[in-house]
């Protein structure tokens, strides 16, 4: 079974148990009626009972059917009732034994551990009862002499400070081993992300050195170049601006991140595990201990390589197309929608002596016609409409 699912049942049982405390708490009958509009102070013994009904927890070993908060309760009576027939026999068989009241505070320390405070409460107080009216002698009489008094009220604060330090002590216990699994879960989350990431994710500690990659991580860096001290980098990785110069090293995302600056969309040329040269961009941010100073960096690094090629291609086309465009002999005039003029090649402004080209494209359809001044077969100016 996951780390999840382990949880999700820990919870589910927790919040069963929690729905079942409310409504014993609470009677059903009780939900219907309107609530009065003073405010009355709680009957004591609907206090008592929510204490002992809120005190309580059942073991994690137990089938979910058995998890009600009354087990323990049943279960605090019914030791109590062991633990006393078990020292009447070990009275008739060694009448020498005197030690009858271990097994009575054995009982209680074990319902405390198992079911909390509540349920131990109520396995002194039934154990209290049981030692007076069975064990003491004569049996099965009520003693109320000073010495069964002294030794019942002792037996009685031992039995609520053992319910109360033993219940504590197991709370605390449980509450730890919940927050670890809560720990290993989000852990268990935590890696799925990471290992899942597109990009190269890499996680550095306070000195910058590498301590986790994900899958694109460990492809761009290699094995030979994990523990690279944050002085090194430049030069193991051959990190370098777009242009090619080198870059420096106060401006690595990942040295600026451990000075607490948070880094967006640095772009650089680093050499990736087999030599090939990669463009990234990269963001880093720093990660805090609890009291709040750089423990670390997270540094994510997006391959734009492809993105670059594409430019550098498409940058390699506009190129060869303008280069084919100014060698066409003729004049070539490329036109928008409203007639203004976007380009035109070599041969056309030797056509128009036009020594200016911005100056001419900035000028409007009107204007141009007005420079040009062309005409038909008899020398008539051409209108607006009849121009080609």
């Amino acid at each position: 079974m996951s780390v999840d699912q382990d949880h999700m049942q820990t919870l589910e049982r927790e919040n069963d148990n929690q729905v079942l405390l409310e409504e014993m708490a609470y009677p059903q009958s009780s939900k219907n009626e309107q609530a009065p509009t003073n405010k009355r102070a709680t009957p004591f013994w609907r206090v008592l009972i929510r204490w002992f009904l809120t005190h309580n927890f059942t073991p994690q070993w137990l089938p979910k059917p058995w998890n009600h908060p009354l087990v323990g309760y049943i279960v605090a009576v019914l030791s109590q009732f062991i633990a006393v027939i078990v020292t009447m026999l070990l009275t008739q068989l060694f009448p020498s034994y005197t030690s009858t009241r271990l097994l009575e505070v054995l009982a209680v320390a074990l319902v405390a551990l198992n079911w909390g405070a509540g349920p131990s409460v109520i396995a002194t107080l039934v154990g209290a009862v049981l030692i007076n009216f069975i064990i003491k002698v004569p049996h099965f009489t009520w003693s109320f002499d000073a010495t069964s008094l002294v030794q019942l009220l002792i037996f009685i604060l031992v039995g609520i400070t053992i319910s109360i330090v033993a219940s504590q002590i197991e709370r605390a216990r449980r509450n730890a081993e919940e927050l670890a699994l809560s720990l290993e879960v989000e852990r268990s989350r935590l890696n799925a992300i990471i290992e899942t990431v597109p990009d190269a994710l890499s996680i550095h500690d306070v000195h910058g050195k590498i301590v986790r990659l994900n899958p694109a991580g460990r492809r761009n860096t290699g094995p030979k170049r994990i523990n690279t001290a944050i002085d090194d980098k430049q030069r193991a990785f051959g990190l370098r601006t777009l242009t090619g110069e080198p870059f420096p090293t106060k401006d690595i995302p990942v040295v600026r991140a451990l000075q607490g600056e948070t880094v967006s969309g640095v772009e650089m040329r680093f050499l990736n595990a087999e030599g090939q040269d990669i463009y990234a961009l990269m963001s880093a941010a720093p990660l805090f201990d609890i009291q709040g100073k750089v423990d670390g960096v997270v540094l994510i690094t997006h391959d734009i390589s492809a993105l670059h090629q594409a430019e550098r291609e498409r940058a390699l086309r506009a190129s060869e197309l303008e280069a084919a465009f100014e060698s066409i002999t003729d004049g070539v005039f490329l036109f928008n929608r409203d007639l203004q003029i976007i380009s035109l090649n070599n041969a056309a402004r030797e056509l128009l002596a036009i020594k200016n080209s911005s100056d001419y494209l900035s000028r409007s359809a009107n204007e141009r016609m007005a420079m040009l001044a062309m005409r038909d077969e008899q020398g008539q100016l051409l209108t607006g409409d009849q121009w080609p």
